[in-house]
C-alpha cells in the first residue's frame, strides 16, 4: 500500500479552543500551492482521512478540492494517531490502495518513525509517502516533501512524470553490486567531496 501523511498547514496561534484554530491566509495559500503539486505528481488516494480539528480538516478540504475528492473526518487521526489506526482505516480499502491521512504533530513525525525507523520532522503542510503492506510490515519512507520544497517544485517542474519518478526512485549507477535498499537510497542534499568524515 501507499500511505501519504500530511501535517496540517500554518494555523492561527489562538482561538476559543484548540479544536477551532483555523488556517491562516498564508497557510491556505501554501496548502493550495502544495495541492497543485500533488495533483501534478498524480497523487490520487482512494480515501483522504482527516482529523476533525478545524486546521486539519481545512487542509484536507483544500487538497481534496484540488484532487476532485471528498474527505472523511476520522477521530482516529486526531491527537493520539497510532499505527493501529492506520491499519484499521486502510485495511477495508484493499491491498495496494493509496490512502492519505491529514493530522497533527507530534503524531505525524512519530508515525513515520514507528513505521519506517526513520526519524523525520514533519513541517506544517509537509507530506510524506510511506510504502508498505496494510499489516504495516516492511514499511519504507520513499520521500518527504517540506513546504519550501513544494514551493520550488511548483515553480520548476514542467514535466510531472519526470518529477514523480525523480522523487520516488533514483537508483545509484555503480560498478559494484549493492543491496537494492542501498542502491535506491538518495538524498536531495549536496555534499562537500573535499571534507573529511570524522570517525
Amino acid at each position: 500500500m501507499r500511505y501519504y501523511f500530511v501535517r496540517h498547514g500554518i494555523a492561527e496561534d489562538f482561538a476559543g479552543s484548540d479544536f477551532a484554530r483555523e488556517l491562516t491566509a498564508r497557510g491556505r495559500r501554501r496548502v493550495a500551492a502544495s495541492a497543485k503539486v500533488m495533483k501534478r505528481l498524480g497523487i490520487r488516494p482512494a480515501r483522504i482521512y482527516s482529523s476533525p480539528r478545524l486546521r486539519a480538516s481545512q487542509t484536507a478540504e483544500i487538497i481534496a478540492a484540488e484532487l476532485g475528492m471528498d474527505i472523511t473526518l476520522a477521530e482516529e487521526v486526531n491527537f493520539g494517531f497510532a499505527p493501529g489506526d492506520v491499519a484499521a482505516l486502510s485495511q477495508p480499502l484493499g491491498a495496494g490502495a493509496e490512502v492519505m491521512f491529514v493530522g497533527h504533530n507530534p503524531d505525524m513525525s512519530l508515525m513515520i518513525q514507528r513505521l519506517t525507523g526513520v526519524s523525520a520532522a514533519m513541517k506544517k503542510g509537509g507530506l510524506a509517502r510511506v510504502d508498505g503492506s496494510y499489516e504495516l510490515m516492511h514499511c519504507e519512507l520513499v520521500w518527504l516533501i517540506a513546504p519550501k520544497v513544494f514551493d520550488a517544485l511548483q515553480d520548476s517542474a514542467p514535466n510531472p512524470s519526470d518529477l514523480s519518478s525523480a522523487l520516488s526512485d533514483k537508483p545509484a549507477a555503480t560498478d559494484s553490486a549493492l543491496h537494492d535498499l542501498i542502491q535506491r537510497r538518495w538524498s536531495p542534499l549536496g555534499f562537500d567531496r573535499e571534507r573529511d568524515i570524522e570517525r
